[in-house]
């Protein structure tokens, strides 16, 4: 007879546990996650800034750029997974080749699925579009949004129904140039479209658009951006907002968003604040503000509610006693008419940094990176807003390192039970990814996950919710070996 050592009674009992817990709420062992990781782009050059949408059916869509082994072209590369990211299909390139492609986009609706990307060529760049009518499996001809525009740039699209929407940073072709945000939409599912529109309209340069459009109300189209002169020979910026109430036929009068009144703090007088960095702009130091005081405002993510109603806008901001940057946010209850006086959402004493948010019901979940620790590294820390902005939930540490943490991306299930939390996370030299999950909306989260399993680094996780199977799918870049490739993992 087989007799069983207490070590064996110990795995059974084990096992016996595990499999007596309901799948919805175990969490997946390392080996059943390693099962589950998939290399999608298998490229010899370089794959990275990936991007991914996910369908009401399960569809779920990734694009990157890819550039040769020998680093002198790059395309657009396309993959796709009809169940639910369990299988996807081999890469497809949907750029021209022989050119330098760059910052792919990607958004879906139904069975439409919608492309866009930065294309280099000299001195001058220009935003190309691409569509599938088909869930991906055939494209229509590639499109150029920007002309006559010239060194267009940084790019949001979005999709809703019938109707289409770009915007980008480009100038006019005049000498000295002077960037704007370009608008350009279809209304034919991406056909065609139809003529550009500058909406911001400003004597300085424009930045780092971003636009959203109502789920139930797709006439609605709201764009935020940054809004950067120069006083002494240093830029200072600002945070603008716009809005369109017949399909983007027009545009209203930007609105200042960042102007703040007198009681929201007693900022630093002086020339000491510190400087920090936009994702689009080098080095900044404040300068003499034309504001009510003097401060910078950058980065801003704008996000609305699905009937238009709520607006939210985030951004990076010094007006602080200490000059460091917080995150700061402005709500619209009335589609975009007024807003309230700025939120100071981070209030640390250290710097806030890279807000990622979303709205889910009549919630807003923010996340940021912080240096309020001991030894100033950044960490990741979360926030719940609740009702539509009437409650402010506490904040959250998400990371449990004392090493810098980057956050990268959130997301909510539908019935807003489940919050998932993705990051990239240094130690010894080397990125992973980490994730965190909360199963009661956002009231705990739970330990962090070490997704990587490479000695490589990984690093730019991005993060989507499947309806179909409440879980999330993560894609992120690994670089092994001197090359980059794009992993995909479930998590459920």
């Amino acid at each position: 007879m087989y007799h069983l050592n207490s070590f064996g009674i110990k795995i059974i009992l084990f096992l016996v546990i595990i499999a007596s817990i309901p799948l919805h709420v175990r969490a997946m062992s390392p080996i059943e996650l390693k099962s589950n990781l998939k290399n999608i782009s298998h490229s010899l050059g370089q794959s990275i800034n990936q991007k991914i949408a996910t369908t009401a059916d399960g569809h779920i869509y990734l694009v990157w750029s890819d550039a040769d082994e020998f680093a002198e072209y790059s395309q657009i590369f396309f993959s796709k997974s009809n169940d639910s990211g369990k299988t996807f299909s081999e890469p497809l390139s949907i750029s021209s080749q022989m050119r330098n492609t760059n910052m792919p986009v990607v958004t879906a609706t139904g069975d439409k699925v919608y492309i866009a990307w930065e294309e280099n060529s000299g001195n001058d760049s220009s935003i190309l579009f691409r569509k599938s009518n088909d869930s991906g499996i055939t494209f229509g001809k590639i499109i150029n949004l920007s002309k006559p525009t010239i060194d267009a740039r940084f790019l949001s699209l979005s999709a809703n129904e019938n109707n289409v929407y770009a915007v980008w940073r480009a100038a006019e072709g005049k000498t000295p140039k002077n960037f704007e945000i370009f608008f350009s939409k279809s209304t034919d599912y991406g056909e065609s479209f139809e003529n550009i529109l500058n909406i911001s309209k400003s004597s300085g340069d424009s930045l780092d658009p971003q636009i959203t459009i109502p789920k139930n109300q797709p006439n609605y189209v709201y764009v935020s951006w940054s809004d950067c002169i120069e006083k002494n020979d240093d830029p200072y910026c600002s945070i603008y907002f716009a809005k369109s109430i017949d399909n983007g036929l027009s545009f209203g009068t930007p609105a200042l968003i960042s102007m703040f009144t007198s009681t929201v703090n007693s900022p630093f007088i002086g020339d000491q604040k510190s400087k920090f960095h936009s994702n689009v702009l080098p080095i900044l130091v404040t300068n003499t503000d034309t504001q009510l005081v003097m401060h910078n405002s950058l980065n801003p993510q704008i996000i609305t509610s699905i009937d238009g109603k709520y607006i939210y806008i985030l951004w990076e901001d010094d007006f602080t006693q200490s000059g460091l940057t917080d995150i700061f946010l402005k709500k619209s209850n009335d589609y975009g008419k007024s807003f309230s006086e700025a939120i100071n959402i981070s209030n640390s004493t250290g710097i806030s940094r890279i807000v990622k948010s979303t709205v889910a019901g009549n919630n807003l979940y923010i996340i940021w990176a912080d240096t309020n620790s001991t030894n100033g590294n950044f960490g990741i820390l979360f926030k719940r807003i609740i009702e539509n902005g009437k409650i402010i939930g506490d904040t959250l540490k998400i990371s449990k390192t004392l090493e810098t943490s980057v956050p990268a991306g959130i997301a909510v299930s539908d019935d807003l039970s489940n919050v998932y939390v993705v990051w990239s996370e240094s130690k010894n030299n080397q990125f992973d990814i980490f994730s965190s999950k909360s199963n009661d909306g956002g009231v705990t989260f739970s330990t962090p996950m070490n997704l990587s399993f490479s000695n490589g680094n990984s690093v730019d996780p991005i993060v989507s919710v499947n309806p179909v199977t409440n879980s999330i799918g993560i894609a992120w870049c690994e670089d092994i070996s001197s090359n980059h490739d794009i992993y995909y993992l479930i998590v459920s």
